[in-house]
């Protein structure tokens, strides 16, 4: 798969760690890492996350699902 046949919202990996996830905006893609967010442009192979994968991510960062949906719509409204 490549990161243009990702879906908006979707989040996935290029390097096939969870250290460094995206996630999917309209145009290009967000480098989603605590406190350390920036727009990227490109279209490399990407890898969606599993749900099991997220929850991994959810738990390092210490957010519930709710508050994780939350921060993932406020990144996508505030880059559209």
């Amino acid at each position: 798969m490549k990161v243009s046949e990702v879906e908006l919202g979707q989040i996935f990996i290029l390097d096939h760690t969870l250290s460094r996830p995206k996630l999917k905006l309209k145009e290009g893609f967000l480098d989603i890492v605590p406190n350390y967010v920036y727009v990227c442009w490109g279209d490399w192979p990407a890898e969606v996350l599993t749900e099991t994968q997220i929850y991994k991510l959810r738990q390092t960062w210490g957010m519930t699902e709710e508050s994780f949906k939350k921060f993932k719509q406020a990144l996508i409204r505030g880059h559209q």
